[in-house]
């Protein structure tokens, strides 16, 4: 999970879950938790299902704009696919085998 904060806000990133979509391609559960700095019972959550290549356009996007305004961080790795589908591929055989398929 990762956390920015804000002037007013803390806000978190998750990624608990993975899914095999009907049309056989695998989609990742995104979960941005935005919480108030001074109402902590405002929180509320955002959730998105994307698939690995709608989230590395958009990396692609971030990391062009973080070049263009010349910030001197350095911009994140973007993780590799084989990481995320290890994931994947672990939760998919404990299902086989608690179902015995």
């Amino acid at each position: 999970m990762a956390s920015i904060t804000k002037d007013n806000e803390l806000r978190s990133f998750d990624v608990p879950e993975i899914a095999r979509h009907p049309g056989g391609y695998t989609i990742y559960k995104i979960v941005l938790q935005i919480t108030p700095k001074e109402i902590t019972e405002n929180s509320y959550q955002l959730v998105y299902w994307k698939r690995y290549s709608d989230i590395r356009k958009l990396y692609d996007i971030l990391h062009h704009y973080h070049q263009a305004i010349y910030r001197p961080e350095k911009f994140p790795n973007f993780p590799n696919k084989s990481s995320y589908m290890g994931i994947y591929i672990y939760v998919n055989i404990q299902t086989k085998f608690i179902f015995n398929f």
